[in-house]
């Protein structure tokens, strides 16, 4: 960041971006990047999401394997396919798949038998897939990406349950 900051000020006439101030918007960038990329964090959530779904017959953590270091993860290997390119063209399996996807981000984070559930808390496309070659399961969902999590103790469910049954 700092090289393209001194490349991008030698420019700055050719760019138009005179009194533009590079050094305090690339900071500001580096922060959030530096925050978004926690790997001691996120192998701490991986193995946290492991132990919490290894039970979970429709759902797969990859398991974070020990010569991981604070710099790079290394995680099982699984063959996963994008939730929209599943069952293309057959609407009671794409049902079903959609089905699976609201219990597990909602139902089994609320009513979880555990004192403390876990919930993914970067849920998109790119980080719920589902597993392929599962052939006992082909509606299988696999959990990527586990750099924000959430944990929501027995007690603040039940009382989230109970506010709703309220209102």
């Amino acid at each position: 960041i700092g090289r393209l900051i001194t490349l991008v000020t030698e420019f700055e006439d050719f760019y138009n971006i005179e009194g533009f101030d590079l050094k305090d918007f690339f900071a500001d960038v580096r922060a959030q990047l530096e925050r978004e990329i926690q790997v001691s964090e996120e192998q701490a959530h991986f193995r946290k999401a492991f132990a919490f779904y290894k039970d979970h017959k429709g759902v797969k953590v990859p398991e974070i394997f020990p010569f991981s270091t604070e710099h790079v993860t290394f995680m099982e290997f699984l063959k996963v396919q994008k939730l929209t390119d599943s069952f293309v063209g057959d609407p009671a399996s794409r049902r079903i798949l959609a089905d699976r996807l609201v219990t597990l981000m909602t139902f089994d984070a609320l009513f979880s038998k555990q004192k403390t559930s876990i919930f993914h808390g970067d849920p998109h496309a790119g980080n719920i897939m589902r597993i392929k070659d599962d052939p006992r399961d082909p509606y299988k969902l696999a959990l990527l990406d586990w750099g924000l999590m959430g944990e929501f103790p027995r007690e603040q469910r039940m009382e989230m349950l109970q506010l709703n049954l309220a209102y």
